[in-house]
């Protein structure tokens, strides 16, 4: 099978973008899910340069129930647009 994408420019340029660019966003999400909300599920959160695991000990004993709510959320919006890590 083969596909082909036009488009028009100047006036697709972003869409243009955001075509090529997908891989990008898809590394992105993969990211986020494997970084932000996998650890609260697994092992923690390391001492990590974004704060998070102090920013979760802040929170205290409802830390996790928070991320998973957030988790939760973050994968119902990718259901709802589609999208599917």
């Amino acid at each position: 099978m083969e596909v082909t994408m036009r488009f028009t420019l100047p006036e697709e340029r972003e869409e243009l973008a955001m075509a090529q660019n997908g891989p990008a966003y898809r590394a992105a999400l993969d990211m986020v899910a494997d970084n932000v909300f996998r650890p609260a599920r697994k092992h923690g959160y390391p001492q990590d340069r974004h704060g998070i695991a102090e920013l979760v000990q802040k929170i205290g004993p409802d830390a996790n129930d928070l991320i998973w709510a957030l988790e939760r959320l973050f994968y119902e919006i990718l259901e709802d647009c589609g999208a599917k890590l």
